[in-house]
C-alpha cells in the first residue's frame, strides 16, 4: 500500500474472498446457515498487500455454497455487493425470516478502522433471496407502530431465535453505535431483552437480571433451546462480569422462558469451561430428547498490552469445543490439543452434523507487531458434532447428527 492510495482505491483493487496465500484473518463479521448456503456479512477482512497484513472493512455479503463438498484450499465463495441503504458493521446480528426466503441484519457497530466514520441511524437490513446463492439488500421497514422507536442498535450483545421471535440480551451502546449516540465518550451498558416478533412485527423491551450486564458488551453465550418449554427457550451462560472485572465461569446457567417471560436458574456440572468472550456456540437435537450446546473458542479477559507467560497459556487453552447437554446441565469437553486460539469468530450447523467456524482473531497477537496469519486456510474449520473431531474438509452427505458418545455414557450412568 502506497502513501498515496486511498482506501475506497485499496479496497477496490483487491478481491473480495483474497487467494489461500493472502488471506490473513477475518473477524467481528456476522453469519447464517441458511438453504444451501452460509451468508457472512459485515465485520473486517486482513490480507497480505506488499508482504504486510492490511486490514479492511468486509464492503461485500458473502455466500458459501454448502451443496457439495469441499476442502478449504476449494471453498466456493461468491459475493454480493452491498449497497449504501444497509450499513456495513462489526459485531452484528443475521436471522431468518420465518419463511427462510429473507433473513435480517440488526445489532453491531460502525468500524473503528479510520477516522472517517458516520454512525448509521438505528435501522434493520433485510436481505431477500431471489435465487441460488443470490439476492438483495434492502432497508425493512418495520412500521411506526411496531415499538422499533423505542429500541436502540446494541453493539457487543448476544442474541438468538426461539420459534419466530428473534431476541438480542444486553450489549452496550457507544460513538458508533447510532447518530443518537455519536457523542458518547464512553461504553454505556444496555440491560435487558429486546425482542422482535416476525410474525406480529412487534419489538418488545423486557427488564433482565443485573448480572447478565456488562459495560463492554456481555462475554458468554446465549442460545435457544428449541424443544424445551411451550415455545422453547433461552439459554444464556458465562455473562456478566466478577469483581475483577473479568468473565465469570460457565457454571450458573441462567434460562429465560419466553411465553411469560419469566427468569430461572440452574447450576451445571461437569468439565465446566472457565470465563472467556467472544466465543461462537451451534446448538442441536440429540438423542432422547436431549438438546446438545457446542461453545468453541473464545479470549481471556486482560488488560490492553502483552501477555504475561500464564496469560498466554491461558489463551491458549481456550482452543478447546465444549459441549452442555440438557436436561442433565452437564458438561464435557472434547479431547483434542489446544494449540491456536480464536476469538471473534462465528459458527454455524452445515451438512448434518458439522460446525463450521468462520475466521477469528488470535489473543496471542498482541505479542506481536503484526497480526499473525490464520493456521486455517479461508479462516474455515469443520468440526464433526457427533465424532467431537476437528476434519479436513465439509462433507455435504455426513450422517445424521447422533449425540457424542461421551454424553450418551453420561446419561446411561
Amino acid at each position: 500500500m502506497s502513501g498515496n492510495e486511498t482506501y475506497d482505491e485499496l479496497y477496490h483493487a483487491y478481491p473480495d474472498e483474497p487467494a489461500a496465500d493472502d488471506f490473513v484473518r477475518r473477524a467481528n463479521h456476522a453469519s447464517l446457515a441458511l438453504g444451501n448456503y452460509v451468508w457472512i456479512d459485515g465485520g473486517e477482512i486482513a490480507m497480505m498487500i506488499d508482504g504486510e497484513p492490511v486490514n479492511m472493512l468486509n464492503n461485500d455479503t458473502l455466500t458459501l455454497d454448502m451443496s457439495s463438498s469441499w476442502t478449504n484450499d476449494s471453498a466456493p465463495f461468491s459475493a454480493i455487493n452491498k449497497t449504501a441503504v444497509v450499513p456495513n458493521l462489526n459485531d452484528g446480528f443475521l436471522f431468518p425470516a420465518p419463511d427462510n426466503k429473507s433473513f435480517f441484519q440488526f445489532g453491531g457497530e460502525t468500524n473503528w478502522l479510520f477516522n472517517a466514520w458516520l454512525a448509521p441511524f438505528t435501522s434493520i437490513g433485510q436481505f431477500s433471496i431471489n435465487g441460488e446463492g443470490n439476492g438483495s439488500w434492502s432497508q425493512f421497514n418495520p412500521g411506526g407502530s411496531s415499538g422499533f422507536n423505542n429500541v436502540t442498535r446494541p453493539a457487543r450483545a448476544l442474541a438468538a431465535t426461539v420459534d419466530d421471535t428473534f431476541f438480542i440480551l444486553g450489549g452496550m451502546e457507544d460513538s458508533h453505535t447510532t447518530q443518537q449516540t455519536m457523542n458518547l465518550t464512553s461504553n454505556v451498558p444496555i440491560g435487558g431483552v429486546v425482542s422482535f416478533n416476525m410474525t406480529t412485527g412487534i419489538w418488545t423491551n423486557s427488564s433482565a437480571p443485573s448480572h447478565l450486564q456488562r459495560p463492554n458488551g456481555l462475554n458468554g453465550m446465549l442460545n435457544s433451546v428449541p424443544n424445551f418449554g411451550p415455545v422453547g427457550l433461552l439459554l444464556a451462560a458465562g455473562t456478566g462480569t466478577n469483581q475483577d472485572q473479568t468473565a465469570p465461569n460457565f457454571e450458573n446457567i441462567t434460562i429465560y422462558e419466553p411465553s411469560d417471560r419469566t427468569w430461572h436458574y440452574q447450576t451445571s456440572t461437569g468439565d465446566v469451561p472457565s470465563g472467556r468472550d467472544g466465543v461462537c456456540t451451534v446448538g442441536m437435537q440429540g438423542d432422547n430428547g436431549t438438546y446438545e450446546i457446542f461453545m468453541y473458542g473464545g479470549r481471556a479477559n486482560q488488560n490492553q498490552g502483552e501477555l504475561t507467560a500464564p496469560q498466554i497459556q491461558q489463551n491458549i487453552n481456550l482452543d478447546a469445543v465444549y459441549v452442555i447437554s440438557l436436561p442433565a446441565f452437564a458438561w464435557f469437553r472434547a479431547d483434542y490439543p489446544a494449540k491456536n486460539p480464536r476469538y471473534f469468530h462465528t459458527c454455524q450447523v452445515v451438512g448434518n452434523r458439522q460446525m463450521l467456524s468462520v475466521g477469528g482473531l488470535n489473543a496471542l497477537d498482541a505479542n506481536s507487531p503484526k497480526m499473525s496469519q490464520d493456521t486455517a486456510t479461508h479462516g474455515l474449520q469443520i468440526f464433526d458434532l457427533t465424532e467431537m473431531k476437528w476434519s479436513s474438509q465439509y462433507d455435504a452427505h455426513a450422517a445424521p447428527y447422533t449425540t457424542p458418545q461421551v454424553v450418551k455414557d453420561w446419561y446411561q450412568k
